[in-house]
């Protein structure tokens, strides 16, 4: 997004992002993670009606704030079990990157 963009998001949007980075040394390392948009009403709608959904998505954003240091909007809803969740050193499980 650029900040002359007129793109308008909204409840129930669906968002995919691709993040490649292009570092010398780190070729084809990336993240890739989806995400959905929730007004309160779309909020309560998923806690009633599809409450393990809803669990599931509360446990990723803790892990995505408390852990990798990313602070989310109520209205984003991780998607993904590795949501924003990069390894710089490819498959080394012992290594993630995060903001302090």
């Amino acid at each position: 997004m650029s900040p002359d963009s007129q793109v308008v998001f909204e409840d129930g949007m669906m968002l995919q992002m691709d993040i490649i980075f292009s570092v010398p040394g780190y070729g084809g390392v990336n993240g890739e993670d989806g995400i959905a948009l929730a007004g309160p009403d779309t909020r309560e709608q998923l806690k009633g009606e599809y409450p393990l959904v809803w669990n599931r998505m509360q446990e990723r954003r803790r892990y995505v704030e408390q852990v990798i240091g990313i602070p989310l909007k109520e209205e984003v809803l991780p998607l993904s079990d590795i949501q924003a969740y990069v390894r710089p050193l490819l498959l080394n499980k012992d290594m993630a990157m995060t903001l302090s």
